[in-house]
């Protein structure tokens, strides 16, 4: 109950205090990326790291020492989403492009770990070893989602299902933005699309 109302009280502030002061969101956005980077770097080492409690309680077993079934449990739902939200973009009833189906897809597997985290430190504050486990839990979807997506994401793109073109090199892909605008054109814009057309009739 501690951790969930942590995190609502965090988001309904952010929200409050981004529409309240607009100008201020750019310093908030930064604010939150960096606290949630420290929010998994702290879970990471809660559940690499267990601690013994004052009574003697044991440890949490290890990242790497839980059993095949944990890891097992906590990669299903991801590679669930993974297939079914793929195959249900995919309807032809939809008539969705397939850069639409990535993003869906995308869109339904990538979870914030760091609000996981946020409550698996604070729900299990007075036991070392549970906190410990729990702490495991948004380590490894994050890692699964991290790997797992990666992957998604390049066969994706070689398969020609992204705006980016399969031929261009990787580094390319990663520092260009091939989205395509949906914002209305620019004066200088009008002015140069006139020209040529203007250009054409002569």
């Amino acid at each position: 109950m501690q951790g969930g109302g942590s995190v609502a009280a965090a988001v309904i502030t952010g929200i409050a205090v981004s529409t309240k002061f607009p100008q201020w969101k750019e310093w908030m956005s930064k604010i939150g990326n960096v606290s949630g980077i420290c929010m998994i770097v702290l879970t990471l080492i809660v559940a690499v790291l267990p601690k013994k409690s004052p009574e003697g309680e044991e440890r949490g077993t290890p990242l790497w020492g839980k059993e095949a079934s944990f890891y097992f449990v906590v990669a299903s739902p991801f590679i669930v989403s993974l297939v079914a939200s793929l195959i249900i973009s995919s309807l032809p009833c939809l008539k969705l492009s397939k850069p639409e189906r990535v993003a869906i897809t995308i869109e339904v597997c990538y979870q914030n770990i760091g609000i996981a985290s946020a409550v698996a430190l604070a729900a299990f504050n007075g036991s070392p070893a549970m906190r410990a486990d729990a702490a495991a839990v948004p380590v490894i979807y994050g890692l699964v989602e991290a790997v797992c997506l990666g992957i998604f994401c390049i066969a994706a793109w070689k398969a020609g299902w992204c705006y980016a073109p399969a031929e261009e090199s990787f580094l390319k892909v990663v520092r260009n933005n091939y989205q395509p605008r949906t914002e209305a054109p620019s004066e200088v814009e009008l002015q140069e699309a006139d020209h040529q057309e203007a250009a054409k009739e002569l």
